[in-house]
Parts: structure tokens; C-alpha cells; sequence
């Protein structure tokens, strides 16, 4: 497992293939005193989109790596090469590699969470401390699991509970402290695998494209 970096790098690439229609809707607490902010999250075909508010969305082809950001005030959507995605990348990543973390330790405590009924583990590593909630009641957990750690840490905001995942059951809720974003808290709040539209996944029509230049 990496250094916990939820939500570190929202341009990476996601550069295997997504199979499967799913949809995940995230809770996403940062800080104290902030209000939560929520993430929709959909795979379809070996594209990925992600919904970050009403106002921006970003897709990813998975196979190129390419991203599209649509800005939806603007009705713009500019496009990032896979292949600069994929230098930035490895650029922030270079700096962030650690040794292997303990093992992730049961502490007792129970919760019920998004109706899901969740055991907590933690696990330290780095400096960082990284409480999981896991549950065993998701309908095809370790498929979703799956299905989530191909598609990078920038599309999947909770890459760094399901990377290496060594746990029988799947994360509903994980909270990173000891980061210098403060405490991360990332909920499920929904899961679906109802068919999804081709259309979610390509640029509206009466969009602008822009293309984005080379980034040193």
C-alpha cells in the first residue's frame, strides 16, 4: 500500500479497463468545521466519470488515459492528453513512496453505516493513521473492490483503503488523520449497478473543446 493520498491527485489517469456499469456516490468530510462535499463516481465500457459537483465533471478514457474536464457554466470541456496525465503522475508519485505499512488491526468497535453494518480496522503507516470501516453486507464487495483498484488513485477517492485491500469485506467509510490535508473522512453512500447511458460518458453537445498544451 502507497501513503495515503485520498483525493491528491483528481487529474491522474486512469489507465486500465473499468468493466461493468457501477455507480458510488461518496460523502467527503475534509477538515473540521467544513461542510461535506459529495463525489459521484461511474464506470461504463472502460470509461470513468466523476462527478465533483454540478458545476464540474471529468471523464476518463481508460484505455488512453485521456481526460476530459467539463465545465458546465461554461459549457466547456478541455481535454489532457493521457500521456502528460501520466508524467504528472509519476512526478508526484516519485516522492511519496514508503516502506510497507503494518497490517491492518481490528479494534472491536461496531457501527452501522450507510445501513451497512461495519467492524473498524486501523492501520498506520507513514506517520499517518487510516481507520477503516468494513462491512461484509455489499452484494458483490470484493467484484466492486476489484473493479475500483483498477482505476487509479485520482478517480477512485478511496484508493488507499482498497489498494492491497487484505480484509475480507468492503470499506463503507475511511479516515485518514495525520496528513497534511488534516483528517479525510470518505463515506459510501450509495452503491448501484444499474445500466448507464452512453451518453454520460461523451461530451455534451454545445460544448466547446478546448485542448489543453503540453505541461512541462
Amino acid at each position: 500500500m502507497k501513503q495515503f493520498l485520498p483525493l491528491a491527485l483528481v487529474t491522474a489517469a486512469a489507465i486500465t479497463t473499468a468493466s461493468a456499469d457501477l455507480t458510488i456516490a461518496y460523502s467527503i468530510e475534509q477538515g473540521s468545521g467544513t461542510k461535506p462535499s459529495t463525489l459521484t463516481l461511474k464506470t461504463k465500457d472502460g470509461k470513468v466519470r466523476s462527478d465533483v459537483s454540478e458545476e464540474v465533471s471529468a471523464i476518463v478514457d481508460t484505455q488512453t488515459g485521456d481526460t476530459v474536464t467539463l465545465m458546465h457554466q461554461q459549457k466547456m470541456a478541455m481535454t489532457l492528453p493521457g500521456s502528460t496525465i501520466k508524467d504528472m503522475a509519476a512526478a508526484a508519485g516519485a516522492g511519496n513512496a514508503t516502506a510497507n505499512p503494518a497490517p491492518p488491526k481490528p479494534t472491536g468497535r461496531t457501527e452501522k453505516i450507510s445501513g451497512f453494518q461495519c467492524e473498524e480496522y486501523v492501520v498506520e503507516n507513514g506517520g499517518q493513521t487510516m481507520e477503516l470501516w468494513i462491512t461484509k453486507e455489499v452484494p458483490e464487495g470484493s467484484d466492486i473492490i476489484s473493479q475500483l483498484s483498477r482505476l487509479g488513485a485520482s478517480m477512485n477517492p478511496a484508493a488507499a483503503a482498497t489498494e492491497g485491500m487484505t480484509i475480507d469485506g468492503f470499506p463503507v467509510r475511511t479516515s485518514v488523520s495525520g496528513g497534511p490535508q488534516g483528517r479525510v473522512t470518505i463515506t459510501v453512500v450509495g452503491i448501484n449497478r444499474d445500466p448507464l447511458k452512453d451518453s454520460e460518458f461523451k461530451v455534451p453537445s454545445g460544448y466547446r473543446k478546448v485542448e489543453v498544451p503540453q505541461i512541462p
